[in-house]
């Protein structure tokens, strides 16, 4: 569930990027972007982690 919000994040701020009235928007929103797709990254990297622990096939 948790990997759902950090996805809404990017595409919200992926969003706001493209409506961006200056480039200071553009930066804010980017790093807002950048926050959603690290916690994208993370949550997919825990969750594989989590599955080879409980599925370990090698």
């Amino acid at each position: 569930m948790m990997i759902l919000g950090a996805v809404v994040l990017f595409t919200a701020a992926s969003a706001l990027c493209g409506a961006a009235q200056s480039p200071d928007q553009l930066i804010a929103f980017r790093a807002i972007q950048g926050v959603g797709g690290e916690w994208c990254f993370r949550k997919e990297r825990r969750s594989r982690k989590e599955m080879r622990e409980e599925h370990p096939c090698c």
